[in-house]
């Protein structure tokens, strides 16, 4: 019982609640997910959206990172597509520059999510080699990291749109 509620409970989590399990390009439909889960918050949650977003990214990495262990271990690919906690965490990291107060929330939201999966999809220098390196020596980080290098570019990309546009 305990060995199959911790299999249930890791694929659980690393699909990001089965988001993963979609048939077609499932770290674009969990990062969709996530990006109207962020877009929810900075509207519901204005004055604690910088400290729901930290906890959120703090908690998604924990137990993204014992998750995606557990679901390699059992698994025949290095980088399976349906794990997309990885997505999760990448996207909350581009959204910790996010103001919700802001007149541009929206539109940073919209270019932080194409910025986000052009990254995470082509896996342009320095993500592709993080990742390739990573997979090799740490495949559970090689996962993990790529999305959060990714998601920290995004989050540059939206600091230089609103220095350069204000």
């Amino acid at each position: 019982m305990t060995t199959r509620f911790l299999i249930f409970s890791a694929d659980f989590i690393a699909t990001t609640c089965y988001l993963g399990r979609a048939p077609y390009a499932p770290g674009t439909v969990t990062s969709a997910a996530i990006y109207i889960l962020i877009f929810l918050l900075g509207h519901s949650y204005t004055s604690q959206f910088s400290y729901l977003v930290c906890t959120l990214l703090c908690v998604t990495t924990i137990i993204g990172l014992w998750a995606t262990h557990q679901v390699l271990k059992n698994s025949k690919s290095r980088d399976p597509s349906f794990i997309t906690i990885d997505e999760t965490a990448g996207a909350l990291i581009a959204a910790m520059v996010m103001q919700p107060t802001s007149d541009t929330f929206g539109r940073d939201m919209i270019v932080s999510f194409v910025i986000f999966r052009f990254l995470d999809i082509t896996k342009l220098w320095p993500i592709g080699a993080l990742e390739r390196y990573l997979k090799e020596h740490r495949p559970t980080l090689g996962v993990m990291l790529d999305d959060c290098l990714a998601g920290g570019f995004a989050a540059l990309c939206i600091l230089a749109l609103r220095y350069f546009t204000n």
